[in-house]
């Protein structure tokens, strides 16, 4: 059962509302089932994280957008000149005001369910993990096709170990929005009790 596979990993952040859901489980079933799972080759910290997890699912909002940026990225559009154009325009001089920029034209351009180009995929992904960890749950419902289009692109992507672990979250993420409901959530709180 993939419920138990998680516990063979060093991350709880699979998407185990759709293994629930696939195995046709309850999430009150799904934790007295992780619960019983033991052995030498099981990590602790996942188990009890990932037990965690299903009483009190959080989603992970990544990276900070600036709410004055309205821009959103076009196919075709030279996107490094759009963040500096951007990033002129307003005067912004902060930090790493760069990474910030793209990552709040990314997830503009999210919203308005354009798809990202490979192009910038392959120059901003860790933007993009973090625009797309900033999707709301009604946004992901009403969108789920491209939203699991654009996180399947980040999958496909060539990754470093840290934009792997903000995949896994972005991918918990859309696993809560899609899997985790109200009925789930009064099972839960009733078997953490």
């Amino acid at each position: 059962m993939m419920l138990e596979q998680i516990l063979l990993h060093q991350s709880q952040y699979a998407p185990a509302f759709f293994f629930i859901s696939t195995a046709s489980m309850t999430v009150s079933q799904a934790i007295q089932f992780i619960q019983k799972i033991e052995g030498k080759e099981i990590s602790k910290t996942t188990k009890t994280s990932l037990l965690v997890r299903l009483k009190s699912p959080q989603s992970h909002q990544l990276g900070t957008l600036l709410t004055n940026i309205k821009h959103h990225y076009q196919d075709g559009e030279d996107f490094d000149r759009l963040v500096k154009e951007v990033k002129n325009a307003l005067h912004l001089t902060a930090k790493n005001v760069e990474q910030k920029i793209a990552r709040t034209i990314l997830f503009n351009t999210l919203l308005r369910t354009t798809p990202i180009s490979a192009e910038v995929y392959n120059l901003y992904l860790t933007q993009i993990l973090e625009a797309l960890s900033n999707l709301s749950k009604p946004f992901i419902l009403k969108n789920k096709d491209f939203v699991i289009s654009e996180a399947a692109k980040a999958f496909d992507s060539d990754r470093d170990t840290r934009q792997s672990s903000l995949l896994r979250k972005v991918i918990s993420n859309i696993d809560i929005a899609l899997y985790y409901s109200i009925e789930a959530s009064s099972i839960a709180e009733a078997s953490s009790k």
